[in-house]
């Protein structure tokens, strides 16, 4: 049984290596800097360090708000709970479970429809034709819109230092016949 010990020297675990003052010599930088030099690093002007913390500022109101919201809605809770009103309680519940549920099956409508290729513009416009709840009811409701409206279809040139490529001009039909038909005639296809 006393050849699966180990031996260990316990005394090695207790005693500290550095010194506690020469820990800090070691973690703590130079910060001091000679008067006449600026510290290596970036330089704020006045302006970005007041949009600094002005961002802060508001970050840290966001963040209290919702903390303060979070907070009261909480209390609300106890207090029905309190109140015995699990009814009431209840009924919260649900309502925010709902608009959870719906927010979701929106975000999943517009995925559907950016991955067809319809732009932003008309994913708000057509997000509504997107009816059901389960996959394969929204993968047939986006084929027939699909097939009654078209993704809208960008026009760009492949190269990036063309740009966009403009949107042909229609032609009017009766026009385009004309114009054939007054080709083949003068090219003597058409004998009249």
């Amino acid at each position: 049984m006393n050849k699966f010990l180990l031996p260990l020297d316990l005394q090695f675990f207790a005693e500290d290596a550095t010194p506690n003052d020469e820990l800090a010599k070691i973690t703590e930088p130079d910060t001091a800097v000679e008067p006449g030099k600026t510290p290596e690093g970036k330089v704020f002007t006045q302006e970005q360090v007041d949009a600094i913390i002005k961002d802060r500022l508001a970050r840290e109101k966001q963040q209290s708000e919702k903390e303060k919201e979070a907070a009261r809605k909480e209390a609300e809770q106890k207090q029905l709970v309190e109140q015995e009103q699990f009814k009431q309680l209840y009924e919260q519940t649900q309502q925010e479970l709902q608009q959870f549920k719906a927010d979701a099956l929106t975000a999943k409508k517009d995925a559907m429809l950016a991955k067809a290729g319809y732009s932003e513009e008309q994913i708000e416009k057509y997000r509504k034709y997107l009816d059901g709840d389960t996959d394969e009811s929204l993968s047939a409701s986006l084929e027939e819109l699909k097939t009654d409206i078209p993704p809208k279809k960008e026009y760009v040139d492949p190269s990036a230092s063309n740009g966009k490529r403009e949107k042909p001009e229609t032609t009017d039909l009766k026009e385009a016949g004309k114009s054939l038909y007054q080709r083949l005639k003068e090219s003597g296809s058409i004998r009249r």
